[in-house]
């Protein structure tokens, strides 16, 4: 973690969160007044939660949503009243993307009955969290038509609920 006041001039680096797994796509996020981190946590076969201390200096593990596999690029959001979480298993032949659903963002996780909702090496890792634009909601996800990173699609969501994707 760095701070700035004015862009130029920036404070020396500060570990925020240390685990003995590698961590990557530190998506930070807040509901309802409070804080998350959901980072790539992927080694660790976890899908984890965490929150800050007051002035974000250090996060605790506050929840583990999902085990077992290698998740990747996850990202939750709140739409329509119901909590929604995408996120990607990853290897090297092919990533599956999957979508759980949750009343509450601390509650039971629970497959949507359409999940895997794609199953191919492109448009399944997320490239951020969906997203509201003008009533509309999007999905962006990446390519990787020869190599990693080799662009960025968004997709819009026409239908997302708790049966339908």
């Amino acid at each position: 973690m760095r701070k700035t006041r004015d862009l130029k001039a920036w404070t020396p680096p500060k570990i925020v969160l240390k685990e003995k797994f590698h961590l990557s796509y530190p998506y930070v996020f807040s509901f309802d007044g409070q804080i998350y981190m959901m980072p790539e946590t992927h080694q660790d076969k976890s899908l984890k939660l965490y929150i800050p201390n007051n002035d974000l200096t250090k996060w605790k593990p506050h929840k583990t949503l999902l085990s077992g596999e290698d998740y990747v690029d996850s990202a939750i959001i709140f739409h329509q009243g119901r909590y929604y979480l995408f996120t990607t298993i990853y290897n090297d032949e092919k990533n599956v993307l999957l979508l759980f659903h949750a009343e509450n963002i601390n509650g039971e996780w629970t497959e949507h009955p359409q999940s895997p909702l794609k199953s191919d090496i492109n448009d399944c890792r997320c490239a951020g969290s969906p997203f509201h634009h003008n009533g509309k909601l999007y999905r962006p996800c990446q390519r990787y038509d020869n190599k990693y990173g080799d662009g960025v699609d968004i997709y819009q969501i026409i239908q997302l609920s708790s049966e339908e994707y």
